[in-house]
């Protein structure tokens, strides 16, 4: 895979933990859960 394509591919700068590229998908699962217990 290419990392530098999925990146840039899933990388909407509102997400900057998704550039760590440790994690990307478990981030953007924590990001949407803290956004559903905060609202």
């Amino acid at each position: 895979m290419h990392s530098s394509t999925v990146q840039e591919g899933s990388r909407p700068a509102d997400l900057p933990k998704v550039e760590c590229g440790r994690c990307r998908s478990p981030d953007v699962f924590g990001l949407l859960l803290s956004l559903a217990l905060h609202t």
